[in-house]
């Protein structure tokens, strides 16, 4: 598959409560929405990638928290150093930084992360 798939939204998605695994690669998607993803109670791992705002992967993984995926966090350790840099920070338009030289500005990304976390924990509880 070379060719990307466009998609406008997520949402037929949605219905597929049974759903274990999702893998969502080679796609853009026009809203940027994950939320009809947060519908997939049952959903055990989740596995796309890092084009969506920040914001998304903080709410979904507060919606979703038996789901693993390794954008539920902040930032994502790499397994090979791109240039020096070792951490690709999550979210679109996030940059890829060196965790040692960079730390000031993880600590930065990984507050926002949880602050966005927060805000949806109390909204789903309140």
């Amino acid at each position: 598959m070379s060719n990307t798939l466009k998609l406008s939204t997520l949402s037929p998605l949605s219905r597929l409560v049974n759903l274990k695994t999702l893998e969502l690669n080679n796609i853009r998607i026009k809203d940027e929405s994950l939320s009809t993803l947060q519908h997939l109670q049952d959903l055990r791992e989740l596995h796309i990638s890092n084009q969506f705002p920040t914001e998304e992967y903080a709410k979904l993984s507060v919606h979703l928290p038996s789901t693993t995926c390794n954008l539920f966090q902040p930032y994502t350790k790499l397994l090979q150093h791109i240039d020096g840099k070792d951490v690709m920070v999550t979210g679109k338009r996030k940059p890829f930084l060196n965790s040692v030289s960079d730390a000031s500005r993880l600590e930065k990304y990984e507050k926002q992360f949880r602050q966005f976390q927060d805000k949806y924990r109390a909204e789903l509880y309140s």
